[in-house]
């Protein structure tokens, strides 16, 4: 190949991944350009060495390598996931590659050491497998988001079983390029390597749900010991009550003066450390049918990052149908929670006042619940719910996404937002589900 045909089959190379990565997961690029121009020069000029020096495994490994330090300074992805997705990458080029092999050999009837030797990496063999490549991740891109979506990072388990995936079926795939021959031989190589390709997606998608269990039970022992703290807090205070209770009848039974016993009244009454549980109180007019937990939880989680909280329930609530949701109701109205708290939590996070309220009531046999935030920067409200679109930067809109979902397929369900210069108000609006 001449200088001109290796510089444009190293940049399709080079491009190639950056392509691959942005469908999949669309993920933030990096602020600084000057340093991903950079990464893209340094790993174009690396490709273009290895693709004229290299071959076979040793080709594919290095450029993989090259890829991985390419992406990593182009894209605010972690490093854990950019290599988990570099050896997706390769597993799944080698099927456009083989593809492109096989249709050359078979139905071209051109030579296979020909294939080999001169074809292999030229600029438009890179072209037509590239472009194959994109195609084929067009049509997969479900299967793989959801792959990589997970917000925890990737353990070393993973990242070791998938470079010795890589390396096994870069083995079969170069051993069947340079033994190209039809037959029960190359069979076994192709079952083997789509073996290697779907155990490590299910190693994938069953660690997640390892993972995801095991978040959620350390979750779990948070709320526990943060909820074994208030009630120790409860207690403490409870004391401090029955003590003052009997210091005040020593004075009565002691005849003590009437204004002294008055005044150490008002003194207990105005004592600010007794009602630090308040807000905490106002959480008994809830059902006890986990409802009360959660919310708790989730104003316990505010409080600990420093975020000023305020809740109001009305006691109107402690007797209204809230009581009788069903079980689908109750995981809907928890995930409807769940998202629009954490939402509004990480959204006041990053505010100046750092506000997060919390207020139910029940209004024409409706129960209302109003979460609303402080926030910064401006909110395009045409955008909010749609795919991969949240307040929160890109690809974060997940959660607004299944809010919509379970808005069209539960009724019992409407939700309202109303934003204010300072505040974002969410509304969840419950129906009884007797009218």
């Amino acid at each position: 190949m001449t200088i001109l045909e290796y510089l444009l089959s190293s940049i399709i190379v080079t491009i190639t991944p950056l392509i691959f990565i942005k469908i999949v997961l669309n993920p933030q690029v990096r602020k600084s350009k000057k340093k991903i121009f950079v990464a893209f020069m340094v790993s174009l000029m690396s490709i273009i060495l290895i693709y004229r020096y290299t071959h076979g495994i040793y080709r594919s490994i290095l450029a993989s390598i090259t890829s991985i330090i390419m992406i990593n300074n182009s894209f605010k992805i972690e490093l854990n996931k950019t290599i988990i997705l570099m050896v997706l990458y390769m597993l799944f080029l080698t099927i456009p590659d083989f593809l492109f092999l096989y249709i050359l050999v078979v139905f071209f009837k051109i030579p296979r050491d020909y294939c080999y030797n001169v074809l292999s990496g030229s600029m438009i063999s890179n072209i037509v497998i590239c472009t194959l490549m994109i195609l084929l991740t067009i049509v997969i891109k479900r299967i793989l988001n959801k792959l990589m979506k997970a917000e925890f990072k990737y353990n070393v388990k993973i990242i070791i079983f998938s470079i010795l995936t890589l390396t096994s079926v870069l083995v079969f795939f170069y051993d069947i390029i340079a033994n190209f021959r039809i037959g029960s031989r190359i069979t076994f190589y192709v079952i083997a390597m789509f073996t290697f390709i779907l155990a490590l997606v299910i190693v994938i998608f069953e660690e997640n749900k390892s993972l995801k269990l095991k978040t959620e039970y350390e979750k779990l022992l948070d709320f526990m010991q943060i909820y074994e703290e208030e009630i120790e807090k409860e207690r403490i205070i409870k004391h401090e009550y029955k003590n003052q209770l009997i210091t005040i009848k020593s004075k009565i039974i002691d005849n003590d003066n009437e204004n002294k016993i008055i005044d150490y009244i008002n003194n207990v009454i105005e004592d600010e450390s007794s009602f630090a549980q308040e807000e905490y109180v106002k959480f008994q007019y809830l059902p006890p049918n986990g409802l009360k937990a959660l919310l708790y939880f989730k104003v316990a989680s505010a409080k600990a990052k420093n975020i000023n909280v305020s809740v109001n329930i009305s006691s109107s609530v402690k007797d209204s149908f809230l009581t009788e949701l069903t079980t689908k109701d109750f995981k809907d109205l928890g995930i409807l929670l769940g998202v629009f708290i954490d939402n509004a939590i990480e959204a006041s996070i990053n505010s100046d006042k750092k506000l997060l309220g919390l207020e139910i009531y029940e209004e024409n046999n409706k129960i209302i619940i109003i979460i609303s935030n402080s926030y910064t920067g401006q909110i395009n409200t045409n955008k909010i719910g749609k795919e991969h679109f949240s307040t929160k930067g890109k690809g974060r809109g997940y959660g607004l996404l299944l809010v919509k979902k379970i808005l069209k397929h539960n009724n019992r369900f409407e939700c309202e937002k109303e934003i204010t210069s300072s505040l974002y108000i969410q509304n969840i609006i419950i129906k009884n589900s007797e009218e």
